[in-house]
């Protein structure tokens, strides 16, 4: 009745307030599409543009391990891994600690029960020269403490290959001398000697097989009394290992637990630091150059991104032109 041009228009107006009612909502996806793409483009690493930036980013991650580590070895702060026990590495430690001094402590030869006497005997027949009756030849000593040494050396060694690399020197250092300034040596030495004469009585003059001794426990005496002639020098070189090897026990426990210290917090302060910077520099050829690279999987979504990223604006501007055109057809 009009004509095809009013029907013309008419089609366009019904088609421009379809389109119009949903462009809005194109509009909004394409923002949060836009939005999350940004997003995630800027959560990825950081471009480095020079190998300053590189080693500067490189030396922040280096910073941030150590300082993960001094929190879980050297602080006891677990708050990074508050459920994962395994991680609670102090804790973990001085049980490890606690354990090994178990050991050493139950182990046979820390036990003064066992044969006793009978090694000091052998030891002080073997060693027999011309010298002063009743005279303790250091030599004798030093044979049954080496000896004791020899027999605990794998304990600090096995355990601190669970820990850490552990220099066998501690070991070593007790093996080849006896010395202590430890007061407790020669009070010890004194209460076990002071029982001398009330072991002998037991032995020698009542002939009980058996004797109580403070300190050490119930003792067989066993042939004892066919080696009256060196008795005595027996009994005190016995006595005197008694009261030494706690020394040295104690010693061992300590040092382990010092070293253990030290070599924790020389690792985190200054050893791993020095250790990956001079691999870094000196093994590798061009490693802070490598670093500017980024990895095929990373460079080819970082990519992905941009390119989604400027797809979208682009559309966000042609669907805005789009509107702007719409509204103005309508008015």
């Amino acid at each position: 009745m009009v004509g095809i041009p009013v029907l013309a228009q008419k089609l366009s107006q019904i088609q421009a307030t379809i389109i119009a009612r949903c462009l809005p909502d194109i509009v909004r996806n394409i923002d949060d599409k836009l939005k999350a793409s940004i997003s995630e483009l800027n959560r990825m690493p950081k471009t480095l543009a020079s190998p300053a930036e590189a080693m500067a980013a490189f030396m922040g991650i280096v910073g941030s391990a150590k300082e993960s580590l001094r929190k879980i070895l050297i602080r006891g702060e677990f708050d990074e891994y508050v459920d994962d026990y395994h991680m609670h590495c102090t804790a973990r430690l001085v049980e490890m600690l606690n354990l090994y001094s178990d050991e050493l402590h139950k182990c046979s030869e820390s036990d003064p029960r066992t044969n006793f006497l009978v090694e000091e005997i052998r030891v002080l027949e073997e060693a027999k020269g011309i010298e002063l009756p009743n005279f303790l030849p250091h030599t004798a000593f030093l044979s049954i403490l080496q000896r004791k040494v020899e027999g605990i050396s794998r304990m600090p060694i096995h355990f601190f290959e669970k820990v850490w690399a552990y220099i066998e020197k501690i070991v070593q250092m007790e093996k080849m001398t006896d010395y202590t300034c430890s007061p407790e040596y020669m009070n010890e030495w004194n209460k076990l000697m002071g029982q001398l004469d009330t072991f002998k009585n037991r032995i020698l003059t009542y002939g009980y097989s058996k004797a109580e001794i403070a300190g050490i426990g119930e003792v067989d005496a066993g042939n004892i009394r066919e080696h009256q002639n060196v008795l005595h020098q027996a009994f005190d070189l016995k006595m005197k290992m008694t009261a030494y090897w706690k020394i040295v026990l104690r010693r061992l426990v300590d040092y382990m637990a010092l070293q253990l210290q030290f070599s924790v917090q020389n690792l985190v302060n200054k050893e791993m630091e020095k250790e990956i910077v001079s691999e870094l520099m000196s093994s590798h050829g061009g490693a802070v150059e490598t670093m500017l690279e980024e990895s095929p999987s990373v460079a080819a979504k970082r990519e992905k991104l941009n390119m989604s990223i400027k797809l979208l604006g682009e559309s966000k501007k042609v669907l805005g032109n789009i509107m702007d055109k719409i509204a103005t057809y309508n008015d």
